[in-house]
């Protein structure tokens, strides 16, 4: 694929890019029945047919991609009230650089995330890990065996009292960031971008069992106090199911009106 910078990056006085597609395609007889092709932001309308054909046109042989300049990310997280959301999701998703909304609509709450650049000097060596993990193995499967008993019950409202807790936790927990080793102290959180969008907080953290089977066997971690992440196999742990709409923008303030309406009818169904 062709990799574009973003609109604001391209604006910036420190950036320098260059797009391009290097491909092979038909040519005559004489020409050996192929050649190479090569596209520039010079051949506008040629460029935009090939990346709207990649597959289609030739094969694709050397890509050129558009490169920025290390730069930090400084992130920050908030809960609110849902109670003007419709319009205030229009507001903040066309006013932020980098954003995204959780919503919990039967709590009628919010998670408000948002990233922007700044300069490499800006105070801050943040990093994300992985939203918890790793963890005692005992508390991991412990929290799996609460949810299961919970669905079994059909107890709805502790799934939902689980689920605000959790996720309002997490908010304030530094949803996975930290400002510095391991700690989080507050928000914005400021790190170097690769360190806040690529990186997780397993690595590593993977206990073997070819050299201690007192605490791990292929199909069981048996030290209950070993540290490890939910993703773990080994584990008795919490499987998620996400469904997921794609709608455009101009359409939000209707489909959230429309899931409040729904709400008010029963709102603990939407847990």
């Amino acid at each position: 694929m062709v990799a574009v910078s973003p609109a604001d990056a391209a604006a910036s006085t420190n950036t320098w890019s260059q797009i391009a597609i290097r491909m092979v395609v038909q040519a005559s007889r004489s020409e050996g029945y192929a050649k190479f092709a090569t596209l520039t932001e010079t051949d506008q309308e040629d460029l935009k047919a090939a990346r709207l054909s990649l597959g289609t046109l030739g094969a694709i042989s050397e890509i050129t991609f558009a490169l920025e300049q290390m730069f930090k990310s400084s992130v920050s997280a908030s809960v609110r009230d849902d109670y003007d959301l419709e319009n205030e999701a229009d507001r903040f998703l066309k006013g932020v650089e980098f954003r995204h909304i959780n919503w919990i609509p039967s709590h009628g709450k919010a998670l408000f995330f948002t990233s922007y650049h700044v300069p490499v000097d800006a105070p801050g060596n943040g990093f994300k890990a992985c939203l918890g993990s790793p963890a005692r193995v005992a508390d991991i499967e412990t929290r799996a065996s609460q949810e299961e008993t919970n669905k079994a019950k059909e107890d709805v409202d502790a799934m939902c009292n689980a689920l605000e807790e959790a996720t309002i936790a997490a908010v304030d927990n530094g949803s996975g960031f930290f400002n510095d080793q391991n700690i989080f102290k507050g928000y914005p959180v400021v790190g170097f971008n690769h360190r806040m969008q690529t990186s997780g907080g397993c690595e590593g953290t993977h206990p073997g069992h070819e050299y201690n089977p007192e605490i791990c066997t292929p199909t069981q971690i048996l030290d209950k106090i070993e540290i490890a992440c939910s993703s773990d196999c080994r584990l008795h742990t919490n499987l998620y199911f996400d469904v997921e709409l794609r709608l455009p923008l101009s359409q939000i303030w209707e489909v959230i009106n429309d899931l409040k309406k729904l709400r008010s009818f029963d709102p603990v169904k939407f847990c």
